[in-house]
């Protein structure tokens, strides 16, 4: 329950379980608390257990990736609604995928694919720090809690991230 958690909570409703499909029903879980007793608590190691790294829609078994259920539950069938440019371009992604993939060449796996990687992760946090490191390239992702300017001159790989707690979950905050 508590990896269920984490994903609703940091990757905004993107990183479901495999079994998203099925309706989801509301739960009184309640999160632990870091030391201020109001932010909650989501600091260990993590680590996904499916296929979403290849494709957060469901997809059947291919090229060694074992067929998954999708993760996405909004809408119900699974289905990112994209808008045709997006899906044309997705395709041609799917179809270079062998050559072009960046973590061919070592990259960082980016925002959100990072956080699907059965690769394990660590967040490091206390009250009003929030991080993720993760094995996979040494990749970090440093979140601030407040709306101080973006860093317009530097180019962050994993996001240049604003974020505020709304009871126990994680939004992100828009700047003006």
């Amino acid at each position: 329950m508590k990896f269920r958690v984490f994903q609703l909570a940091v990757v905004a409703a993107l990183a479901l379980t495999a079994n998203a499909q099925t309706p989801k029903t509301a739960t009184s879980f309640s999160p632990p608390r870091l030391s201020d007793g109001k932010t909650p608590d989501f600091r260990g190691i993590w680590q996904v257990r499916d296929t979403a790294y290849a494709n957060i829609e469901g997809h059947p078994a291919e090229r060694g990736i074992a067929a998954a259920r999708s993760i996405i539950i909004d809408p119900p069938d699974g289905k990112v609604p994209y808008k045709q440019d997006a899906l044309t371009h997705r395709q041609e992604n799917y179809r270079n995928r062998a050559t072009s993939d960046p973590s061919l060449k070592c990259y960082q796996a980016g925002v959100p694919r990072a956080t699907y990687l059965p690769a394990p992760l660590q967040i490091l946090q206390s009250p009003g720090n929030f991080a993720i490191a993760s094995q996979d390239n040494h990749a970090f992702r440093v979140f601030h809690p407040n709306t101080r300017p973006h860093f317009d001159s530097a180019d962050w790989w994993m996001g240049d991230t604003r974020y505020r707690w709304e009871a126990d979950t994680w939004l992100p905050m828009s700047l003006p």
